[in-house]
């Protein structure tokens, strides 16, 4: 049975909601409320991933196109198939329920991509996942061929569907929803009201349902209102080409903060789905995709009939439609990329309007022939392929003509130190009695034989066994918050300042490691710099990476004996190349500077992590023979920070 519940009000009542890691935006709205009677659905996507792409998929019963992590095939994030069935979700995690295994909210859009034609169908789709359990807590808004359009609100095991063609539910005819739920609302207490502009998520509801009801109103709730104006919504800011309608608009301002704006400097792709009437070819219904933040980027028409994806959408790794409007976007925010600058916004985004009207056009004038006349496969990838290209050299140009500031740091100024071991101790310190300067740590043990000397740390072990230290890391490497790991950072850099070394002895069985471990208590090590002797005068530097998916760097041999100065770093990066579904996830490259001063130069390329290994924790550890006569291997400091080191400073 399906409750159906209506939502326009604008005071909730809230209890305690923690920031999703995914938290977009989406609106529904049935064939009754447009100007053409055709369904619509859009969605915002905010996430700590930006790079996206499009994928085609024709491996269930229907084919299908859709938005997704770069490089990533199984969890689809929006799409629409050739039954002309559309969908796509926004995080919602007050929904109540458990479960331990199940569909996530991105398989179960890929799930319903394949399999269903027909709201319906995904209806049926919950029913049967509710017995077994998902692993979902989000809102989902579908649109299909036959005249449906619904919203619903999907926890582990039960769900509530919010019916846009019903004027009990929804008397506009659309339903706008961010990132929380009718069906938590209702199990909140009574006495804890609550401005809907005080929750997380507030806002984002107020501002796209406001612009909603004003465009029903006139009468202009169209495709290319949601596209334009709706998805570029950046409420004031007035020197962005696509914000009309906003009679607020301050023009003495010119920095917008865009944390909670529709358009956000976390926004990293959006869609807005143009579905057909009753009777008409689903083929023809049309994915208007947006790779990038949208204020940046420019929407390609995709259509799920048309065999697969340009490669501006969906090239070699990445989208390089993507990346593009990436490099825009950093000419106009801040270092901290949070701050929407205004100097020279409306000159792009006219721009950028300018060249999608065309294209909405011709699209536009094309459909309106294929209704009469079905296009075929290579029609319509013909005109996928000739928007995908206008938009990559328009985006490229732009991204080209309007660099970034010369000032602006490569990374934010706000980056520190989070533990640091500079081994200043008198003479003769043990490890374990070593302090970290910043916040009091200490070694979760010593090393034999291991002791301070003249400011550095001199590796003294004789022991062909492996010994590995750890000193916890707060916050920690990674791209979600937890219980746990309230606070994180999803990249950083592990800097390992070596005095020199003389590794000559006379068993060539030395190795130095340093690097970051995701469960120091289980052994369990993410990825590593590794300094191995390989023969009598010769040493290998090389990347070790640990779990399945990860890849190791090849790296280079140096001298045995390295008398002078040597500065390695681990670079590593949760969210470079990370799909968010699969065994790898980021990557970690090695950097040297041999000697003070210079400039660094990457050893190897970039090697893959295992995407559930963190960084929780640094580790040094030590094998073999370091004490033969003469022999040495002094460590100055180690410390790790999320300011880039490699980057020159004034």
């Amino acid at each position: 049975m399906i409750v159906v519940r209506w939502f326009i009000g604008l005071v909730l009542v809230a209890g305690a909601f923690a920031v999703s890691a995914e938290a977009c935006t989406t609106v529904i709205v049935s064939g009754k409320a447009t100007p053409d009677g055709r369904p619509l659905l859009w969605k915002n996507r905010d996430f700590w991933q930006p790079q996206n792409e499009i994928v085609y998929s024709d491996r269930g019963q229907y084919a299908f196109v859709g938005i997704a992590n770069a490089e990533a095939t199984r969890r689809m994030r929006m799409g629409s198939n050739t039954a002309g069935f559309c969908i796509e979700n926004s995080t919602s995690r007050d929904l109540e329920g458990k479960a331990a295994n199940g569909p996530t909210n991105g398989d179960l859009i890929t799930l319903a991509l394949e399999s269903c034609e027909t709201v319906a169908d995904f209806q049926a789709l919950l029913d049967r996942t509710n017995a077994t359990g998902r692993m979902t807590r989000g809102n989902f808004g579908v649109i299909d061929a036959h005249g449906g359009a619904m919203l619903f609100e999907v926890g582990p095991t039960t769900y509530q569907a919010f019916d846009t063609n019903d004027p009990n539910v929804a008397p506009q005819g659309f339903i706008v929803r961010s990132n929380f739920s009718e069906t938590a609302r209702q199990h909140l207490p009574d006495d804890a009201p609550q401005p809907i502009e005080d929750m997380y998520s507030g806002k984002r509801y107020r501002r796209a349902h406001e612009l909603c009801l004003s465009a029903h109103q006139a009468g202009t709730l169209d495709m290319a209102f949601l596209l334009q104006q709706v998805c570029r919504d950046v409420e004031g800011c007035h020197a962005s080409a696509f914000n009309e309608i906003d009679s607020d608009a301050n023009p003495k301002n010119r920095q917008w903060i865009t944390g909670s704006t529709l358009n956000r400097n976390s926004t990293v792709a959006a869609a807005v789905f143009q579905g057909v009437a009753p009777g008409e070819d689903p083929r023809l219904v049309t994915m208007w995709s947006i790779l990038g933040e949208p204020m940046f980027s420019i929407a390609i028409p995709c259509w799920a009939a048309q065999g697969g994806v340009a490669t501006a959408g969906n090239g070699p790794g990445k989208s390089s439609l993507c990346l593009a409007a990436m490099n825009l976007r950093q000419a106009f925010y801040d270092s901290s990329g949070t701050e929407l600058q205004a100097n020279k916004l409306d000159q792009v985004t006219s721009s950028l309007k300018q060249v999608e009207q065309q294209s909405i056009a011709r699209i536009a004038a094309l459909t309106k022939a294929w209704r009469k006349s079905p296009p075929t496969a290579e029609v319509l990838r013909q005109q996928h392929d000739q928007a995908s290209e206008l938009a990559l050299a328009t985006v490229t140009r732009l991204a080209s003509d309007f660099p970034p500031p010369a000032n602006l740091p490569t990374e934010a100024p706000t980056g520190q130190n989070l533990i640091d071991f500079p081994f200043g101790e008198k003479n003769g310190t043990r490890l374990g009695s070593t302090t970290d300067v910043v916040t009091a740590l200490k070694w979760s043990g010593g090393l034999t034989d291991c002791r301070t000397h003249n400011g550095s740390l001199r590796i003294g072990r004789n022991d062909s066994r492996a010994a590995t230290r750890y000193a916890t890391l707060s916050p920690p490497v990674r791209v979600r918050s937890s219980a746990s790991h309230p606070e994180f950072t999803p990249r950083g850099w592990l800097v390992a300042e070596i005095t020199g070394w003389n590794l000559t002895g006379s068993e060539s069985n030395e190795r130095f490691r340093f690097g970051l471990s995701s469960q120091p208590e289980n052994a369990l090590h993410t990825a590593g710099v590794e300094l191995e002797r390989i023969s009598a005068d010769r040493v290998r530097l090389s990347g070790k990476a640990f779990g399945n998916g990860s890849t190791a760097i090849e790296g280079i041999e140096l001298p045995s004996n390295h008398p002078g100065p040597m500065t390695l770093v681990l670079q590593i990066d949760k969210i470079e190349g990370n799909p968010d579904e699969g065994e790898f996830g980021g990557e970690y490259r090695i950097f040297l500077r041999d000697g003070e001063s210079g400039d660094f130069v990457s050893v190897g390329s970039a090697g893959r992590l295992r995407r559930h290994r963190n960084g929780n924790a640094i580790h040094l550890q030590t094998a073999g023979s370091f004490a033969d006569p003469g022999e040495y291997f002094d460590l100055d400091r180690i410390y790790f920070t999320t300011q880039n080191p490699l980057v020159a400073r004034p």
